[in-house]
């Protein structure tokens, strides 16, 4: 049988930290001892020691205990505790952890140090949430589980009725539907979203995502101004959110071409908002984690007056807090067909997720839809044409499909016959120019969606095409 993701991790730290921990003749250490069977991590940790009761080994050949931990929905779970199997010395008497995505290990040489597990030191409480972090061991009639549990509380969305909104456009309006209409908080224009009753649960979903983004004041991300329960509108609930003039970017392209400057300016605007929506982030009193959208379409991206790309719409959106490994028919909604058909990938439509790294695979399943809207972008650009003029824009797969495809007719394009948008045939002011661009476009909407680029590398191709280095 092949290892567990935990195992093969565990292994791949004892080899390498056995490039760097000195090798002694030591006395021994004792060590927290811990074998997580319902993460199915088997590495025999409790062979490279003596136990001296249920929860504890004595390390004869090493001074150094060991420990990995995973974040599996926000909470903080050991995998494995006990000894480091080598005659070495650890250079720290604390467990201080590493991250490797969403997996934690530490190294450390004092008795019982594996059973203290000391984050990053952060001022908790601006963080809008506050982090307690317990140590406990609980028996189980003859057998002892030593667990370290981070419990998160959230802010829940806000319920208060939202004061100083006044109501000057209808944008949508569908009563089962969320509305959307323009309007003016304190004498700034907004966009208003109002959530019925029913889509309660999905107003509570955006606000949160949109929460951990808006502290963070990413400017390809749309910002949450307000948020709070309707004054006209009984049991609904709004968020108020800045207000884009130029509306979204299917609007915008419709209406506009653009030079290769501009182009290049919105392409590298969207992929950047999409690698920081990807991103672990730290910043001074803030974390963000990192976030799938799962609908991105030319609809739910938006253009600043300065033709920049922001990234809007996170109802289906997921937030990625520790790799777990799923089990086929899940019904966990992160894993489930959803978003616009047409920009959907592969995977999706056929429902062949990657459910071990299920996690990487929805944030590549964005970059497939990246690649479909940069097509889109560049469609636009009156520069690469050779006659300097673009034609009419057009969705992605609307020559194929038409404007209403269905689910299986995207199956068959896009999953059995591997159609992907095609290269305009008129493409031709600078070939060596449009290859590297149309490269980029090909390894963001790969059928292998863990050959696809990452939102960040995809960010640094379009940078490096736009702005070349003399």
């Amino acid at each position: 049988m092949g290892m567990s993701h935990g195992e093969l991790l565990l292994g791949f730290l004892l080899l390498s930290s056995a490039l760097t921990l000195p090798v002694v003749h030591l006395e021994g250490i004792t060590c927290a001892l811990y074998e997580n069977s319902s993460s199915s991590v088997s590495f025999p940790v409790s062979n490279f020691g003596e136990l001296q009761e249920p929860g504890k080994i004595y390390c004869k050949e090493s001074n150094c205990c060991v420990g990995l931990w995973s974040l599996f929905s926000g909470e903080l779970q050991p995998l494995i505790l006990g000894c480091y199997p080598k005659n070495a010395v650890c250079r720290s008497a604390l467990c201080n952890p590493v991250r490797i995505q969403s997996q934690y290990h530490c190294f450390c040489s004092s008795d019982n140090c594996n059973a203290n597990i000391t984050l990053p030191q952060q001022p908790i409480s601006l963080l809008r949430k506050r982090i307690h972090t317990d140590l406990f061991i609980r028996r189980r009639g003859e057998e002892q589980e030593l667990q370290t549990v981070i419990k998160e509380e959230r802010n829940t969305p806000p319920t208060t009725q939202v004061d100083g909104l006044t109501i000057l456009q209808a944008l949508k309006e569908d009563s089962l539907s969320v509305q959307l209409s323009l309007g003016n908080f304190h004498g700034r224009n907004v966009v208003i979203k109002c959530f019925p009753p029913a889509l309660r649960e999905q107003y509570k979903q955006e606000y949160r995502i949109l929460s951990l983004l808006t502290s963070l004041h990413h400017k390809n991300i749309v910002c949450l101004i307000k948020a709070g329960s309707s004054s006209f509108l009984k049991e609904h609930y709004l968020l108020v959110l800045q207000h884009y003039p130029r509306g979204s970017l299917r609007s915008y392209l419709i209406h506009c071409t653009t030079n290769w400057t501009t182009a290049c300016q919105m392409a590298t605007s969207l992929a950047k908002g999409l690698a920081f929506l990807h991103a672990d982030i730290w910043k001074e009193d803030v974390y963000k984690p990192p976030i799938a959208h799962r609908d991105l379409s030319s609809e739910n991206i938006l253009v600043t007056a300065d033709s920049l790309c922001v990234i809007s719409d996170f109802g289906l959106s997921v937030v990625l807090e520790g790799q777990k490994i799923m089990k086929r028919n899940t019904e966990d909604p992160a894993i489930s067909m959803t978003g616009t058909l047409r920009y959907m990938s592969p995977e999706m439509l056929d429902g062949s997720l990657n459910l071990v790294l299920w996690e990487l695979a929805l944030t590549q399943a964005d970059v497939y839809s990246l690649g479909l809207l940069l097509w889109e972008i560049f469609s636009r650009c009156y520069d690469l044409y050779a006659d300097q003029c673009a034609p009419e824009f057009q969705v992605v797969f609307l020559e194929e499909l038409g404007p209403n495809p269905t689910l299986h007719e995207l199956q068959s394009l896009i999953v059995e016959n591997k159609r992907r948008p095609q290269l305009p045939k008129s493409w031709g002011n600078n070939i060596k120019l449009v290859g590297a661009l149309w490269e980029t476009l090909e390894d963001c909407w790969d059928p292998d969606s863990e050959a696809r680029l990452t939102a960040q590398c995809a960010e640094e191709r379009l940078s490096n095409l736009c702005n070349p280095q003399c």
